[in-house]
């Protein structure tokens, strides 16, 4: 499974995020881009993404910037898959549903459905802050 420039790109934007921003500070754009080598252009469309779905919040001006709405801890990665990639992304590209009740239709079926389910699991016990401590 290969997850999209999208979400990889706000995970790891969300992670410096969390990790460089100061206590009751914010960060620019143009620090976390360049602090993660994001293009400045496609992280602005990732962040109001997340702004938009609470996952970051921002405040204008000389002083303003982006920081994480909540702690790191409470930001779990279906969080962030479903406010950027806003879609199925697992896109297991399943055939619609067919009057096939072959047992090998109904078992690979049986199979995706456990996998997808399996991963939206992970996916959703897997906070930004358990990411970190395993990148550490």
């Amino acid at each position: 499974m290969i997850l999209s420039t999208k979400i990889t790109y706000s995970v790891r934007a969300l992670a410096y995020l969390a990790r460089h921003a100061p206590e009751e500070g914010f960060l620019s754009l143009t620090q976390v881009a360049n602090g993660e080598g994001i293009s400045l252009n496609y992280l602005a469309h990732l962040f109001s993404r997340l702004r938009a779905r609470g996952v970051i919040e921002s405040v204008r001006g000389r002083r303003g910037g982006y920081r994480l709405a909540r702690p790191a801890e409470e930001i779990s990665l279906q969080e962030i898959i479903d406010a950027v990639d806003m879609g199925d992304f697992l896109n297991l590209n399943l055939p619609p549903e067919v009057e096939d009740q072959s047992s090998c239709r109904m078992v690979t079926d049986l199979l995706w459905t456990g996998f997808d389910h399996h991963v939206r699991h992970f996916l959703s016990d897997t906070t930004l802050a358990s990411v970190l401590e395993k990148a550490a």
